[in-house]
């Protein structure tokens, strides 16, 4: 059995060190190891030191999500007309840094009759040509007009397509666009027998 007075001690001892770990001062006449001591107080200054990196990176993070949640606050406050005016700065700052185009060569002329012709040239190389006319359809007059225009592609190249434009659609002519499939034989035949064929006789009831 171990003695009393020797159990009293180791009691004293512990207490001492759990008091110590928690940062108080325990007063007692009691003997505590000098390298508990150490140990002992390593552990609490790694501690604080952690609480203290803890509160210092709360501090210096709160003002800067503070000034975001401010800066978004107050975009959301200005007025429509400051926010109009912004939005034609930084289109006035995108048309400054593209050049603008030179135009070369212009001509453009329009006829009593109602037909015309235009043309023109960029400095970028980019051409275009077309002329129209006035055209009886039926009851109605419409505008048939033919022209070309070219220009110089991203990869260097030089693009053309001619054109021509009536009653019948849009027809573009050029190498790089795409081609449509053949027309069928029998459908070509019903193109052209509903083209010459009369008009379906009204039925008088």
């Amino acid at each position: 059995m171990m003695p009393a007075a020797l159990d009293g001690k180791m009691r004293v001892e512990g207490a001492n060190a759990f008091l110590h770990l928690l940062g108080r001062d325990f007063k007692s006449s009691s003997y505590i190891s000098p390298t508990y001591l150490s140990y002992s107080s390593s552990i609490g200054t790694m501690f604080k030191a952690l609480v203290v990196a803890s509160c210092l990176a709360s501090v210096l993070a709160f003002p800067q999500h503070q000034n975001q949640n401010f800066q978004q606050l107050q975009r959301q406050q200005q007025p429509p007309q400051q926010q109009q005016q912004q939005q034609q700065q930084q289109q006035q700052n995108l048309r400054a840094a593209t050049p603008p185009v030179p135009i070369v060569s212009l001509d453009n002329s329009v006829n009593h009759d109602g037909s015309y012709t235009y043309s023109f040239e960029g400095g970028d190389g980019t051409r275009a040509e077309q002329s129209g006319q006035l055209k009886t359809i039926g009851q109605e007059a419409g505008e048939v007009s033919r022209g070309s225009y070219s220009y110089v592609g991203d990869d260097g190249k030089t693009y053309s397509v001619s054109y021509t434009a009536d009653e019948t659609g849009y027809h573009p002519v050029g190498d790089h666009l795409p081609q449509p499939p053949p027309i069928p034989e029998a459908i070509l035949r019903s193109l052209e027998y509903l083209a010459t064929a009369p008009p379906p006789k009204e039925e008088n009831n």
